[in-house]
């Protein structure tokens, strides 16, 4: 067995002094990754009763990165350094977000090995979760909610803990996901805590963690499962100017150009691995569908995450096309491959969207409008909770962990039912969109003047609206057809650039999305170049 091996795999029961009558007791491995590897042990008297449960990870500084290099915590982990930093000994529980440590110490007699000391969270981690519920068993929407938040809460303490000035600095922790978001048991907060009937969610494993102020370029530092990394924190080939920073002029725009392209060539293969991890589940049809809405908007999406870290950016033509052929193709490849949901997606975003959101009439006659409105109040309370935290803090002090909390937000929204989802909590994401764009004014006062030569760049054209219009149709259930609603101000699509976008509002979205995914929008098995020539 390698030195590796031996030191995560070390089952050295916890040090200190017991009270008689009580043992230490290993029972299991709970979970590994690439930093280490997680034992759970539990204290146990006389009669074998449980008495408390701790989680020890074992791991392996492999880096100097992994230590704290300077300062009064030289040589201390830097998981541990930045937890205990955020969950402090004797914090009280309805003021932490992030899972706590409790001790931390080196392995002896090895170099680099390391142990540190949790409690142990009774219900697992998000992925965990996720993977036990389906479309039979969604999770609730109000639950999502409370998960959102509480990532808010957790992003604004990393924004605040240690900030000095208007500059920083900031924790930035670089690995949210699913499998790093712990779920302690209903009730842990307290009879008082809201939301009581849900497990508390908390963020974990700060050991990709690092810290930045204004104006420093963090491209490149940290680490982090790549599915779940924003765009604009990809290693990226070639030259190319530093993504991320705080403060964008006018200028740097047309600097970024080549790092866009280089980015949003990555995002194909980013969304075909996430469609080949939904697929790979036994999920129904009407799901499938409301989670492929999620690739159409993560093409436009890329843009608004660019915003939302504070940088201008405006696509490409033949980046833009690129992109979207090459998503398209690998939607329709599935299809070909016997997912034909493609083909039915139309009636259910006519039905989810269009009928759902507006509160109107409803397949389910059993459900009236104020039943729809009971419903989702709950939600809109927390959702309101969430994107404040998220408007007060982008517009203040931008950062990393909002990009991140955003995307896992947009995953996590993937499983929930098809009704509750897509119910008025959902534009949520209209309103991410209006801070988005809140970003983009109050960065540059003069941006939107300046911005026009760059639209021209970028022609949004409209010499196909005729053909296109001739084509379309609605066929009802008793075989008459009717006129579509008109394309979003007159343009065809999906031929649109983001800064054509920036004046939609919600319902814009929607009719966009349903005439997107519309079958005679559609040329099977494949799009070509030639369908959305410009």
């Amino acid at each position: 067995m390698s030195t590796k091996e031996l030191i995560l795999d070390n089952n050295d029961p916890p040090r200190g002094p017991l009270l008689p009558g009580l043992t230490w007791k290993y029972k299991r491995s709970i979970g590994k990754g690439g930093q280490g590897r997680a034992h759970l042990w539990v204290l146990v008297d006389n009669s074998g009763n449980i008495i408390e449960r701790l989680v020890i990870k074992n791991l392996v500084a492999a880096s100097k990165a992994e230590v704290v290099q300077d300062g009064p915590s030289k040589g201390q982990l830097v998981e541990a350094y930045y937890s205990q930093i955020l969950a402090p000994n004797g914090a009280k529980a309805e003021d932490v977000f992030t899972a706590p440590v409790l001790a931390c110490e080196p392995i002896a007699g090895t170099e680099n090995g390391w142990r540190t000391y949790a409690p142990y969270f009774s219900l697992g981690n998000f992925e965990t979760l996720v993977e036990r519920h389906t479309a039979s068993s969604p999770l609730p929407e109000p639950f999502l909610w409370f998960v959102l938040y509480r990532m808010a809460k957790a992003a604004v303490a990393m924004d605040e803990v240690l900030r000095e000035d208007d500059r920083g600095p900031v924790i930035v922790h670089s690995d949210i996901k699913l499998d790093n978001i712990f779920l302690a048991h209903p009730g842990s907060l307290g009879k008082d805590a809201d939301f009581i009937m849900y497990p508390p969610a908390y963020l974990a494993d700060f050991g990709f963690s690092y810290t930045a102020i204004k104006g420093q370029s963090t491209q490149g530092q940290g680490g982090g499962a790549f599915m779940f990394k924003p765009p604009e924190m990809r290693d990226l080939k070639g030259e190319h100017t530093p993504c991320y920073s705080y403060t964008v002029s006018y200028d740097e725009v047309l600097a970024y150009t080549q790092e866009l392209e280089l980015n949003l060539a990555s995002l194909p293969d980013w969304a075909g691995d996430r469609l080949r991890d939904l697929t790979a589940h036994d999920q129904s049809v009407a799901l499938l569908h409301i989670q492929l809405e999620q690739f159409l908007l993560i093409l436009h999406g890329h843009a608004a995450r660019q915003a939302v870290t504070k940088t201008h950016i405006t696509f490409s033509k033949q980046a833009f096309k690129s992109a979207a052929v090459s998503i398209l193709d690998k939607l329709s490849e599935l299809s070909a491959k016997g997912f034909k949901f493609l083909l039915m997606v139309r009636a259910d975003i006519q039905r989810v969207f269009t009928s759902t959101l507006a509160l109107g009439n409803t397949e389910d006659k059993d459900i009236s409008t104020q039943d729809l409105r009971n419903l989702v109040q709950p939600s809109l309370e927390l959702a309101d909770k969430a994107l404040d935290l998220f408007e007060e803090k982008i517009l203040t002090t931008g950062g990393i962990q909002w990009t991140h909390t955003f995307l896992v937000y947009d995953m996590l929204l993937c499983k929930v039912h098809p009704l509750g989802r897509n119910m008025p909590s959902r534009p949520g994401s209209g309103r991410i969109y209006s801070i988005c764009k809140k970003i983009m004014d109050n960065q540059d006062s003069d941006f939107s003047a300046k911005v026009v030569p760059l639209k021209d760049s970028v022609p949004t054209p409209k010499k196909n609206k005729g053909q296109w219009a001739t084509k379309m149709h609605v066929t009802t259930e008793d075989n008459t057809t009717q006129q579509p609603p008109p394309a979003l101000n007159s343009d065809v699509v999906p031929n649109l650039s983001f800064s054509d976008m920036l004046d939609w509002n919600f319902d814009d979205w929607m009719l966009y999305t349903d005439m997107f995914w519309s079958p005679q929008n559609m040329s099977l098995p494949s799009l070509s170049e030639q369908n959305l020539q410009y």
